[in-house]
């Protein structure tokens, strides 16, 4: 169990540089506001795509190999879905920062993606599985 716990987490953060180097690598290259006002939230849609394909494939066929449900699509669907929550509560961090607030800079991107959007995202995906588990066994016997 600890050499598994070990593993998700090595891939939790591997999938979080990823996910950084892609981003930053975009916001100041192609997807940079001044090539394209929109540039900043493509750049992190693109990178959370890329780092969450990554993260997935690495769990799924490393981590917890063997272990796996055998439905594959089921499985893939919902690591997408908490996923996506996570994204999307980051993308908002990063519009507010740069759009409503003005702070434009590539580090100032990067500080509302990560840490800010990271904690929040991590946040929101715990009460979507709580929620989710909830309502999946509402006796609230153990799942």
């Amino acid at each position: 169990m600890r050499t598994q716990s070990l593993r998700l987490g090595l891939i939790g953060i591997g999938g979080l540089l990823l996910d950084a180097a892609v981003f930053a690598t975009l916001a100041l290259t192609v997807l940079s506001a001044e090539v394209l006002a929109e540039g900043p939230i493509l750049a992190r849609a693109a990178a959370a795509a890329v780092a969450i394909a990554a993260q997935w494939i690495a769990t799924r066929y490393g981590t917890l190999r063997g272990r796996s449900r055998p439905e594959v699509l089921r499985e893939a669907g919902e690591f997408i879905i908490l996923s996506v929550v996570g994204v999307a509560v980051s993308l908002a961090c990063l519009w507010v920062s740069h759009y409503l607030l003005g702070f434009e800079s590539v580090v100032a991107d990067l500080v509302a993606v990560y840490p800010v959007g990271v904690v929040l995202s991590a946040l929101a995906r715990l009460l979507v599985v709580r929620l989710w588990l909830a309502r999946a066994d509402p006796a609230g016997a153990p799942v």
